[in-house]
């Protein structure tokens, strides 16, 4: 294991478990354990790559568009929400850009793209009513992230048949998870406002910080 990748490990776990704590401390410790995870992933994934590939390049640019969605969401209140959620939704399009190396023979009918889209009908209009519940400024940019994330992760379900088939399971596995994280972020966000800190934000980081690393891992066999 590279001492990138382990640090990296290490970081991400430090601060799954701070997220679930709503001591100061802990808020306080999370500006810089948080702040500090995708610049520490892209350096792994420059060291993985030396000579990294369009598709690394695409994936070190939605790194960067998640790190300013991270330091976004460590704030509180619709506008840094909103400004979260901008930035993650333009990471995922940067994903679905990187993704764009398809395999000829994808349909729209295939099981990744299926999924996608069931995956869109089930969760993007009900979690949109539930936001606009709290503030009605947030319902159509909820549906619009809802639509973007499931439209990466059908994506990667079509990449290429000539890249290796561990980085296509790997970048499959990594948008899965990350698909996972905004769903339970979005659970908690608006299904359970008024909840306190605890195992469901641990369970948000894990599976962000995780699938992000697969995704990157996964570019870096290309």
């Amino acid at each position: 294991m590279r001492p990138t990748t382990a640090a990296y490990a290490a970081l991400a776990a430090l601060d799954s478990g701070l997220a679930a704590s709503s001591a100061p401390s802990a808020r306080r410790a999370r500006k810089a354990t948080k702040s500090a995870l995708m610049p520490l992933l892209a350096l792994d994934t420059a060291v993985a790559t030396p000579r990294p590939t369009p598709l690394v390049r695409g994936v070190l640019g939605a790194q960067v568009l998640s790190w300013l969605g991270d330091v976004a969401l460590l704030g509180s209140g619709d506008r840094r929400f909103l400004l979260g959620l901008g930035s993650f939704l333009a990471a995922h399009l940067g994903y679905i850009a990187a993704f764009s190396a398809r395999d000829p023979r994808a349909r729209p009918g295939d099981p990744g793209v299926v999924a996608g889209a069931l995956l869109f009908a089930a969760t993007g209009p009900a979690m949109a009513r539930l936001a606009q519940r709290q503030e009605q400024a947030l319902a159509v940019p909820v549906l619009l992230y809802a639509g973007v994330i499931s439209t990466m992760l059908a994506t990667a379900t079509t990449l290429d048949r000539t890249l290796p088939p561990g980085a296509r399971h790997r970048i499959v596995a990594g948008s899965a998870l990350f698909v996972l994280s905004d769903t339970l972020l979005g659970i908690g966000r608006f299904a359970l406002p008024d909840r306190r800190p605890g195992p469901l934000d641990t369970a948000v980081m894990a599976t962000y910080t995780a699938g992000q690393w697969l995704i990157a891992d996964g570019a870096g066999l290309s």
